[in-house]
């Protein structure tokens, strides 16, 4: 979590009142809040809902900035918005100036929620405090006069954060999991209770060997037999990783892939709900609401199904429940496209609130590319998914192909590996999600291509497409 403060425009505020249901359900694959946009995610399961504790980026130019607010969900297919849960302080010398990240843990009847208080007019700036309620629907909840974590000794002493509490049920005890940082090296911290009080002195779980970047936003949980650790790199790519061990101690390895998404998708964190595995974070807008705008801290509210390999390992697959949310299905039929050169085929408009289901077959021995095509789709496309068969990836770019120097967002897959994959494209309104053969996602904006005319485009790599299917 980093935190960022923004003011408003009143494009961008249109758009947010245009994707809300106020205090209601909200239809929406990929949901913003009632009055800003959806930072970082805190997934918490209770029975057979999750509840997402989020920051709620306003964008309001207010000194303070950040609460904490909660949707909750069922399906991932439609989400309750309950609004604001955790108020901020308009004080420029409160430590509650600013929310950030933590996490929710309910024992003996009571929910705790552990979050950072952030402000940078004081030193520390990030301290852990801890507010609960036994309504977890409940406006306002009780912040705790008495608790406050600061930063341990031997620790920098402004990167302090993101608490994420579990209980150890083979040792009986509690850990909280903060980002850190020691030595000029990011690492993730543990610390161990009995009662969620009282609180022993860290340890180092992981160290980040990759970079010195901080590991944001931290996960620890077990699936089956397995432990996994996640967390988000702050830099330089901003990813989700993660890591997987046999024991909550480690030690912790790393797959070749070891991450969900690419730079579209940040500050996830696995939950479970029903048995099954998920990762919930969110992908930034976008300045003015434009294909070209910079990036923004926050967004919209992104989940991924999870599937576990027998190794242990994860892949990004889609929910089955937002295919079974749409009345409609039509079938687009099949295509081929000269191999020689540059060839493109114009699809009917998008709709604004889609799923596109289809395979493509392609020459694996080819140095070719192929993809998708939006906004403009022909022969210069504004907007471009690209299957780099030569290099191995999946890239989005927000510009054309002929202006592209490096992709915005990308992923690997081997492709040279495959003659043909699956995919399923999940649209609404400017956020879509592409995943490819149950292993990987890719998230990213199409804001200037929604009920425009779309296109699949190949270059040297024979390709032909298959039972494309849209359900709307």
């Amino acid at each position: 979590m980093k935190i960022i403060k923004k003011a408003g425009s009143t494009l961008a505020m249109v758009m947010i009142c245009s994707q809300c249901v106020y205090g209601a359900w909200n239809p929406h694959f990929f949901p913003v809040s009632q009055d800003g946009f959806i930072g970082d995610t805190m997934p918490f399961t209770d029975g057979d809902e999750m509840h997402i504790f989020y920051l709620n980026d306003q964008r309001n130019g207010a000194i303070g900035f950040h609460p904490w607010n909660k949707i909750s969900t069922a399906d991932f297919a439609t989400f309750h918005d309950i609004g604001e849960i955790l108020p901020v302080v308009h004080n420029a010398y409160d430590r509650d100036l600013a929310l950030g990240t933590g996490s929710v843990i309910k024992k003996d009847g009571v929910y705790y929620a552990f979050y950072t208080a952030h402000n940078g007019n004081i030193e520390p700036k990030e301290v852990v405090r801890i507010a609960t309620s036994t309504d977890i629907n409940a406006n306002g909840w009780e912040k705790s006069k008495d608790f406050m974590l600061n930063p341990p000794k031997g620790y920098e002493m402004n990167d302090f954060r993101d608490p994420y509490v579990l209980f150890n049920e083979a040792e009986g005890r509690y850990w909280m999991l903060l980002t850190a940082r020691k030595d000029n090296h990011g690492v993730i911290i543990y610390m161990k209770s009995d009662d969620l009080l009282n609180w022993e002195d860290p340890q180092i779980l992981y160290r980040n060997e990759t970079n010195k970047s901080n590991m944001e936003c931290p996960t620890l949980i077990q699936y089956n037999d397995y432990w996994y650790l996640s967390y988000s790199e702050q830099e330089p790519n901003r990813i989700v990783k993660y890591l997987v061990s046999e024991s909550p101690n480690g030690p912790f390895d790393s797959f070749d892939i070891n991450y969900f998404d690419g730079a579209g998708f940040y500050a996830g964190r696995i939950e479970k709900l029903k048995g099954k595995l998920y990762i919930v974070g969110w992908t930034p807008s976008k300045a003015n609401a434009m294909d070209s705008g910079s990036i923004d801290w926050a967004g919209n509210l992104v989940a991924h199904g999870l599937r576990q390999g027998a190794n242990g390992q994860l892949f990004t697959v889609p929910i089955p429940e937002r295919s079974g949310s749409f009345s409609n299905r039509r079938g687009m039929g099949s295509f081929s496209l000269p191999s020689a050169g540059y060839q493109f085929k114009i699809m009917e408009p998008l709709k604004e609130r889609m799923i596109l289901k289809g395979k493509m077959k392609y020459d694996g021995n080819s140095n070719g590319y192929f993809g998708f095509g939006f906004n403009n789709a022909g022969e210069k496309n504004n907007v471009n998914v690209v299957f780099d068969i030569n290099k191995n990836q999946i890239r989005f770019y927000n510009c054309p192909l002929e202006e592209a120097k490096s992709p915005e967002s990308k992923v690997a897959f081997a492709l040279k590996q495959h003659s043909e994959i699956d995919f399923e494209l999940v649209m609404d309104g400017s956020v879509f999600v592409l995943y490819v053969n149950d292993e990987i996602a890719l998230t990213a904006r199409n804001y200037n291509g929604i009920r425009k005319n779309w296109s699949v485009f190949s270059n040297d790599c024979n390709l032909s497409g298959e039972n494309f299917t849209v359900l709307y």
